[in-house]
């Protein structure tokens, strides 16, 4: 079989992916947030074979500008409760504020 340059490469990490990937997933199935191997965030970046560096994330950055795709997958895993099925409506929230504040469409 002949070499595919199209195999090497992986989903790009954005909001429109993550919600698709939370879509797959048991709305009740739980993930712990504090274990870094196996969070909502790790098992994302785990399925788009990307490294992930939670400790920059927090430190290097306390308050999470809207914007940065990590900071806004922070803000998806990190409130309660720590289920596929709310991280799913936090995700779409976060979607629908970002173009709100980036047409000026506030309601």
């Amino acid at each position: 079989m002949l070499y595919n340059t199209k195999w090497d490469r992986t989903r790009e990490a954005n909001l429109n992916d993550l919600i698709s990937w939370l879509e797959g997933h048991d709305p009740t199935e739980t993930y712990s947030y504090s274990d870094s191997l196996h969070c909502l965030a790790a098992q994302y970046n785990g399925s788009l074979n990307r490294e992930y560096r939670v400790l920059e994330i927090l430190t290097r950055f306390p308050r999470m500008p809207l914007g940065r795709f990590d900071h806004m997958l922070e803000e998806v895993a990190v409130v309660r409760p720590h289920n596929f099925g709310a991280a799913l409506k936090r995700a779409k929230r976060i979607k629908a504020n970002y173009f709100n504040r980036i047409f000026g469409i506030w309601y």
